[in-house]
């Protein structure tokens, strides 16, 4: 689903004030510090018994991650579970993707609409376009490589930035 550029704009702006505060040193960005730093603990299906493991991969639903506050405690305690077979890409995207969700303030049942500003949200929390786009990394193999995207991850946002790029004469942002 297509958001509007003023929603693009708004979690733009959430990223980059998430990055401004947590002031990262060089990239690729490590995602699972970041979470902890925003006090949100993180937790691979590996670790999981077998049985929980196994409903969690054969639900749509969860097979690749989900997230969720536990209210039982004095303080609420935040939690990303995620599937942590194959490409160590994808499940910091997963990761990032539920990271989204926190912040955004989506519910435990994210609309569609939701679910789209969390994928935005995901990609330009582990390489921001303009970021990329001022690097001069518009290979998928030199996107995959520094910021450690999936190759899939990797080759949609070199096709994109280089579209925009294109549109814009040079520019990732009309703004800019």
């Amino acid at each position: 689903m297509k958001l509007n550029k003023g929603r693009y704009d708004e979690i733009d702006n959430d990223v980059y004030q998430l990055l401004m505060d947590y002031d990262p040193r060089g990239y690729p960005f490590d995602i699972v510090s970041i979470a902890g730093w925003m006090d949100i603990k993180t937790r691979p299906f590996s670790s999981l018994p077998e049985e929980k493991r196994d409903y969690l991969l054969n639900s749509e639903k969860t097979a690749t991650g989900f997230h969720v506050c536990d209210m039982r405690g004095q303080f609420p305690s935040f939690w990303i579970f995620y599937n942590d077979d194959g490409e160590k890409g994808r499940w910091l995207y997963t990761i990032s993707h539920e990271i989204g969700h926190m912040l955004l303030r989506h519910g435990s049942n994210p609309t569609e609409e939701q679910e789209s500003e969390a994928e935005y949200f995901a990609k330009q929390l582990m390489a921001p376009r303009c970021l990329v786009a001022a690097l001069g990394m518009c290979s998928p193999k030199v996107i995959h490589d520094s910021f450690g995207l999936s190759w899939e991850a990797a080759t949609y946002l070199s096709d994109s930035t280089e579209q925009i790029l294109r549109n814009r004469g040079g520019k990732p942002y009309a703004n800019d």
